[in-house]
């Protein structure tokens, strides 16, 4: 009896080691199985979390492109804005004079220290029939009473313009040398224009007084 349980001792017990490795086998297995699993939603996951990436960096582009543009318009508004105010003060000049159907306004008499000569320029406009113009003559008085003749008389930056359309705003200037350094104001100018309508001859004079000098 005794001896039996001495031979079934050890077989129990490799038993007993055996069901208890198998055990731990299959916890382990369990485990293994388990940190699988949540290792696969972790990977899950973080796809996820990249696609989102992804589309909240698209979005953020568009988004940056949408600022982008809006900036470029606020600065062309900006521009038109600058733009349309200075052709308005041009047009608006309180300096004017009238001829026939052709208004003009002057928006500035600036003088050159060093040359002696005064620039003036301004806006025509013609409110009437198609016609031509060209500039033909000045001639300012100052305070002093000297008279000074000029030939220099531009329209659109030209000599001539064959076709000056109604209602559309057109530079005039004119150029006057020799006239004495800080002379204050010109108390007489005036421009001689040629002028058609058509084939007939309709000649345009106008006279502005106590224009005064901006010396630079």
């Amino acid at each position: 009896m005794n001896f039996t349980k001495l031979i079934l001792s050890p077989l129990l017990f490799s038993s007993l080691i055996s069901l208890g490795q198998e055990s731990t086998l299959e916890e382990t297995k369990s485990d293994l199985l388990k940190l699988k699993k949540e290792n696969t939603e972790l990977i899950v996951q973080k796809e996820k979390f990249k696609n989102e990436t992804k589309k909240l960096k698209a979005t953020l582009n568009v988004k940056e492109n949408e600022i982008t543009q809006l900036n470029n318009q606020v600065i062309k508004l900006d521009e038109e804005i600058k733009y349309y105010k200075k052709t308005l003060n041009l047009i608006n000049s309180k300096i004017e004079t009238k001829f026939k159907d052709v208004d003009f306004k002057i928006n500035s008499v600036t003088g050159n220290s060093n040359t002696g000569k005064i620039t003036v320029k301004g806006i025509l406009i013609n409110k009437g029939v198609l016609r031509s113009i060209q500039g033909k003559s000045s001639k300012i008085f100052d305070p002093q009473g000297n008279g000074i003749n000029s030939f220099k008389v531009l329209v659109g930056n030209e000599t001539r313009i064959d076709k000056l359309f109604k209602d559309v705003p057109t530079k005039f200037s004119v150029e006057i040398e020799q006239v004495i350094e800080g002379t204050p104001v010109i108390k007489i100018l005036m421009i001689d224009f040629y002028s058609n309508i058509g084939y007939s001859s309709d000649n345009i004079n106008i006279v502005f007084k106590n224009l005064s000098i901006n010396w630079e």
